[in-house]
């Protein structure tokens, strides 16, 4: 068996995520040109799909994870969009304009960790990867919202835009780390 790799599982899931954020972009373009309005559970769609790509390429080569690995993330995050944006408002009667994207991110990647768990058998207590996936997304979902917390006048607008994207596109290396280091010892013979 071919070991993991901590710093290709780390490049992976960060390409992954910049392949993420270019189907958002063309998700959002396309929902607009079809006059469709915007809608959240598209980040959660595109963003699972991207870096569950990068992983199980990654991840074919070492435990024969089939595209369900993909398929899992891409439709856990949007499970986990979907719950914040639908149903909540649906079960309290209210609309919280303010969509939280961390509580989502985070319920996302628990609904991913837990279908993922299932196709690390090969692992040992495949169960942790529910608790790495549910901390890697919540790590990169904090680091992409991270610019959110900084003074709106602390950078000019050119700097603030670099700034705000390099936090954004940190979150990819940032899952990366967290799920890898859980990863890496799980797969440990």
């Amino acid at each position: 068996m071919i070991e993991l790799s901590l710093r290709h599982w780390i490049l992976a899931s960060f390409f992954g995520w910049l392949l993420g954020f270019v189907l958002l972009i063309g998700l959002v373009l396309a929902g607009e040109s079809a006059g469709l309005p915007g809608s959240q559970f598209i980040v959660g769609l595109a963003m699972g799909a991207g870096v569950g790509y990068g992983q199980w390429r990654i991840l074919r080569n070492i435990t024969g994870t089939g595209a369900g690995w993909v398929i899992s993330s891409a439709l856990g995050m949007t499970g986990g969009f979907l719950l914040y944006e639908y149903g909540l408002p649906l079960l309290t009667g209210s609309v919280d304009e303010s969509f939280r994207v961390l509580p989502a991110v985070a319920t996302g990647g628990l609904l991913a960790g837990l279908w993922q768990s299932r196709l690390l058998r090969s692992g040992k207590n495949p169960e942790r990867w529910i608790l790495a996936s549910f901390l890697g997304w919540l790590a990169a979902g904090f680091c992409a919202t991270l610019s959110d917390y900084l003074p709106r006048d602390l950078f000019p607008n050119t700097l603030s835009a670099i700034v705000n994207l390099v936090f954004i596109l940190c979150g990819g290396a940032v899952h990366g780390l967290v799920t890898g280091k859980l990863l890496k010892g799980m797969l440990r013979r």
